[in-house]
């Protein structure tokens, strides 16, 4: 996998951050600069599964990076932080890495603490690096936030036209997380579905990290003519809803997004989450086996599990994007900023990136589901 990097890296500094490279006198006396970065992740509580696989594809990203000569060794520190998923917690966090290690860039985590974080990060003139956070409020105008996840207006939308124009559905009901991107998540699906032709005959929201849905899905049996459901929430809470769902004789279409990838919600829903579709940016152990055998070597190895996912991959995506601008010598927040406002696209392991004028991601998304409790192709 080291040699390969190589190329890659080499791919990716010369073709996808074309006007990034750095001319001023003070980049080059700056060239053996340390770069420090942040993070605040939950790498405890409810979606610590989640924390630690953004942590790993950091830390994977360095590792390669290194290795391949793109940056020198010790040129980046990465600091991390457990902000619990919680808003106040993070924030706290984030003036901790702040206040202490001067950093340069931080990634955050989910929509509720990428929305606590944003006004301070942009006050002081951070880069915020986001790869999870999805709602539809998040890049709202051009600043310090920049995303490699798409957000739920693209998702959403996706999703609507799936539901309507390849499933030939009619009518939709959405059930979805209270919380940010579940409200993004159902306004922007419920207004294309209606565009398209469908109607929206079911909507509910339930509570963050619940896992008891029968009383929701006793309601949903009684709507009628409802023929899918999109169930805007984490992966663990979708595949709570399934399991009850199957074990109440629900039989419905679900649709889900990217956080339904992941090995605990199989371990959760069992045979129940046969049949679920969910979109997400490329699946490179379904789509590309050879790039996705090198990652669980070096994965197992490093982590002592084999688990590829989107969670590890998008923050590796993320975190080679900024290396590749430190690597021309970007060495300040202000200088990063300048060379992703100028990166023309960055061919990741999750697709090809792209940042539109407010940051936002613009990332091609695909369709999966679940056959025999095993994740494939849709």
């Amino acid at each position: 996998m080291k040699k390969i990097k190589i190329i890659l890296g080499i791919t990716i500094v010369l073709f996808s951050l074309a006007g990034c490279n750095s001319s001023n006198q003070e980049k080059v006396d700056n060239i053996n600069q340390v770069v420090k970065i942040g993070a605040v992740f939950p790498l405890t509580g409810d979606i610590a599964e989640y924390g630690n696989y953004w942590k790993q594809g950091l830390e994977l990203a360095i590792d390669d990076a290194t290795n391949s000569g793109l940056i020198k060794k010790d040129q980046v520190n990465l600091f991390v932080e457990d902000g619990k998923a919680n808003p106040t917690n993070s924030l706290s966090a984030f003036t901790k890495l702040t206040s202490l290690h001067n950093i340069q860039v931080c990634f955050s985590a989910t929509s509720g603490v990428t929305l606590a974080l944003k006004p301070t990060a942009n006050e002081k003139r951070i880069i915020l690096m986001n790869a999870s956070a999805i709602s539809t409020e998040i890049e709202d105008k051009p600043d310090f936030l920049f995303s490699v996840i798409p957000n739920a207006n693209y998702t959403g939308n996706y999703l609507a036209e799936t539901a309507f124009n390849k499933l030939q559905k009619q009518k939709a009901g959405i059930l979805y997380r209270n919380d940010a991107s579940g409200k993004s998540f159902y306004e922007v699906f419920k207004k294309k579905f209606s565009e398209l032709g469908g109607e929206v005959v079911y909507k509910d929201a339930h509570p963050v990290n619940n896992t008891d849905f029968k009383s929701y899905i006793l309601k949903i049996k009684n709507v009628p003519d409802l023929d899918v459901l999109f169930v805007a929430s984490w992966g663990p809470e979708v595949a709570h809803f399934v399991k009850d769902a199957k074990e109440n004789n629900l039989g419905i279409q679900v649709l889900a997004y990217e956080t339904f990838k992941s090995p605990k919600v199989l371990e959760i829903a069992g045979d129940a989450a046969n049949g679920v579709i969910f979109s997400s940016p490329k699946l490179i152990e379904l789509e590309n086996q050879n790039e996705y055998l090198k990652f669980k070597k070096e994965v197992k190895e490093k982590f002592h599990h084999e688990e590829i996912n989107y969670h590890i991959l998008g923050h590796y995506d993320a975190m080679m994007i900024i290396l590749n601008a430190i690597s021309q010598g970007n060495f300040t927040s202000e200088q990063i900023k300048k060379c992703l406002e100028e990166m023309k696209e960055y061919k990741g392991e999750t697709g090809d990136i792209k940042f539109d004028a407010n940051g936002g991601a613009i990332v091609p998304l695909g369709l999966y589901t679940v056959k025999d409790k095993q994740f494939a192709k849709f």
